[in-house]
């Protein structure tokens, strides 16, 4: 039962990443992060490169974020076995370290340092909720889940805090 409580808080906690977005931007399903205000003109080449790639590592965010939630929920259905769930967990997990190793390359323009410090955070909590979650599906002990229930808990905040931030930029 407490399984059950700790699984549905993890999928509401995920679920409100759909309604995080701010003004001025707009998600649209299998598509990148859309700015509706015009960048300014004081942009470098380097700065598009940079805000271009970021947006990108927020839509793969989004998406790993709720596929993660998916193989959980039919995890727990019993729809898929746990190395069935392990498996893809893992292959989450490494798409996510690339996406965190693109991250760490990129070089923010001086207005995004915040915003990418917490892109940088979302991304990490993310990894962490990923590792919790192949652990529990190699070892079938609810501690990981529960571990894996903070970090995602975390990692939603510092999302939030990054669409937040990503609105004040581009108002």
């Amino acid at each position: 039962m407490r399984r059950k409580i700790t699984l549905v808080a993890l999928l509401l906690a995920c679920i409100c990443i759909l309604g995080a977005a701010q003004p001025g931007t707009s998600f649209k399903s299998g598509s990148a992060i859309v700015s509706k205000s015009t960048p300014s003109p004081k942009l470098t080449a380097n700065d598009s490169i940079y805000i271009n790639s970021s947006k990108a590592i927020l839509t793969n965010y989004k998406t790993d974020l709720l596929y993660s939630m998916k193989v959980l929920k039919d995890f727990e259905s019993k729809n898929i076995t746990g190395m069935d769930a392990l498996s893809a967990t893992t292959s989450l997990y490494i798409l996510t370290s690339i996406n965190s190793n693109a991250l760490s390359m990129l070089k923010p323009p001086a207005e995004y340092k915040k915003y990418h410090g917490y892109l940088k955070n979302a991304v990490a909590n993310l990894m962490l909720m990923e590792w919790n979650l192949a652990k529990l599906y190699e070892t079938n002990n609810v501690r990981y889940l529960n571990m894996s229930q903070a970090e995602a808990n975390l990692s939603v905040s510092y999302y939030n805090e990054t669409m937040k931030e990503l609105g004040n930029i581009t108002t």
